[in-house]
């Protein structure tokens, strides 16, 4: 037989695990506007800045928009520099480091896409498919032709940051 007491206990134990519930729910949605709002700190950085307009300014205004032109110059600056050292100052001038530190930060971007913890509408709100198009225009050609360099396959339509770049793509769509 079902008293009193024993109605009292679930009511209460129903409230602590919906307590428990809503508070996860919480901290979740905290951690990811947190997070969101520390990524978009970095890509407002001066050295994401620098490194993104220097990508950007040697596919568009030094090879005239042409990828094999571009991944040329990469290549070239990439095997004069490789082995000089140098200074911090010429460092930041070296387009490998550059290249890195872009891809590094969509490939971070992208694996909280793809782990779920940033949605895709604050994701693909703030990195539409025009920002990211570095990544099919300059990334993975320069990427691929290292890869090259190196005796590596070059990388398929499975590579996360082309399948980042397509899941932005199709977001616009639809959205429209």
């Amino acid at each position: 037989m079902i008293t009193w007491t024993d109605i009292v206990i679930v009511i209460i134990s129903a409230s602590a695990v919906f307590v428990a519930l809503r508070s996860f729910w919480v901290s979740k949605k905290s951690l990811r506007h947190q997070t969101f709002a520390e990524l978009q700190k970095e890509y407002r950085s001066p050295q994401i800045g620098l490194a993104i307009s220097k990508l950007w300014s040697l596919y568009i205004y030094e090879c005239n928009k042409n990828m094999d032109e571009m991944v040329r110059r990469y290549i070239e600056d990439w095997k004069d520099k490789r082995c000089s050292g140098g200074t911090i100052d010429d460092l930041n001038n070296y387009l490998y480091l550059q290249r890195r530190i872009v891809t590094q930060f969509y490939h971070s971007l992208s694996n909280l896409y793809f782990n779920h913890v940033i949605p895709s509408d604050l994701v693909f709100e703030v990195w539409n498919s025009e920002a990211l198009e570095i990544i099919p225009k300059i990334l993975i050609p320069i990427e691929n032709a290292i890869r090259g360099e190196s005796g590596r396959k070059p990388l398929d339509e499975s590579y996360s940051l082309y399948r980042f770049y397509d899941a932005a793509v199709k977001y616009e769509k639809k959205k429209k």
